[in-house]
């Protein structure tokens, strides 16, 4: 979970913005509505053992599936924000950003 603590600069709206690469990953998540409303497709259960489970709501948020089964929430975790990483590296809206503001910097004024 460390890489996804870290510092993130982000050109959006001809600014740079600070935020957390979590937050930035987080906001390109897969979303779909569910009985819950809208959220990430894929999230986070604990069960009724002290695990956590994750699923996916499925196509148009219908026929909830659990996917893996992880003995501590970090782990879990993890797993999340690998998928939502894969979201917004996948995503054709992707916003210019760098974990140097050095490097965003110069990517913006070549």
């Amino acid at each position: 979970m460390e890489k996804f603590n870290q510092i993130v600069y982000v050109y959006r709206d001809g600014e740079i913005i600070t935020m957390t690469y979590k937050e930035l990953v987080r906001e390109y998540a897969d979303l779909t509505t569910s009985p819950r409303g809208v959220m990430p497709r894929i999230h986070v259960r604990e069960n009724e053992h002290g695990q956590y489970e994750v699923w996916t709501w499925g196509a148009l948020g219908q026929n909830p599936k659990k996917l893996f089964v992880f003995d501590n929430e970090v782990e879990a975790d993890l797993f999340i924000y690998n998928t939502y990483e894969a979201d917004l590296l996948n995503d054709c809206n992707m916003p210019l950003f760098d974990f140097s503001k050095k490097e965003l910097q110069n990517s913006i004024n070549f």
